[in-house]
This record gives C-alpha cells, structure tokens and sequence, in this order.
C-alpha cells in the first residue's frame, strides 16, 4: 500500500467524522486517484490503436494497470479489476470554440448554447493474451 497517497483526504477530522481508519481512507483515496487517471485517458482519447497499451496508473494494490483497445467496439484493463464481466463508462461533454472568456457570465453562456454531447465506451474482461507494447504520455 502506498503510505503518501490521498495525505490531505486521511486527516484525524475527516477520518473520524467517516468513522475509518487511516489505511481505509487511503485505499479509498488511491482508488477514487486510479478512477481519475483512467477517466482522464478516455475523456482525453490517449487510448493506443493497434493493441498497444497505455498505464492507466497503479492502483491501491500497488498493481500496474493497463488500458488498451482490443477490438473497434470495446476497451479493455490488464489485469481486469472489477466483477463484472462488461459494462459501459459515458461522459457527457461540450466543445467550446473559445480558448478564453471575458468573465462568468460569458463562459456560462457559450456554456449553455453548446450542445451536450455523449460518449459511450464499452469496457469488457478480454481472454485474450497481448504482450504490452507500451505508449508513455
């Protein structure tokens, strides 16, 4: 387990107040920090072609995972964490033109006016063996 992860998350007031110990706030921290890491690649497309890898991060378990793409219609992680054999991840999002806003007001707006769009990927347990071929950011 790593002892620096999540140190803001693990103070006594917090702890106590969710009545967990410290090791089960950090693997909670660690876990919610691996969730981030892999939303951030999917919302960013970093997803490799060709069966190439990409580390999502490791995880609590100090486990190396991977995200990879299998075949056009589905992702998958080495090693596969979850129990369910396959599931579908969405996120909804706009494309803003503008880099910058001249104030709240003006982000809110463009905000407003984009229309939503949404992203599904299927993530499924894959039987097949692919030796890592590993793409760093």
């Amino acid at each position: 387990m790593r002892t620096n992860c999540g140190l803001a998350f693990q103070t006594a007031c917090c702890r106590k107040e969710l009545a967990i110990k410290k090791s089960t706030a950090e693997n909670i921290y660690c876990l919610m920090e691996w969730f981030d890491a892999c939303s951030l690649l999917l919302c960013q497309r970093k997803i490799p072609t060709e069966k190439r890898m990409i580390e999502i991060s490791h995880g609590p378990d100090e486990i190396k995972y991977m995200l990879f793409q299998p075949d056009k219609k589905s992702l998958s992680i080495t090693p596969w964490p979850f129990e369910e054999r396959q599931f579908a991840v969405s996120v909804e999002s706009r494309m803003l033109t503008a880099p910058s806003f001249a104030d709240s007001a003006a982000f809110r707006k463009a905000f407003i006016s984009t229309k939503a769009r949404e992203t599904t990927w299927i993530l499924r347990k894959t039987k097949a063996v692919i030796k890592p071929k590993t793409t760093k950011i």
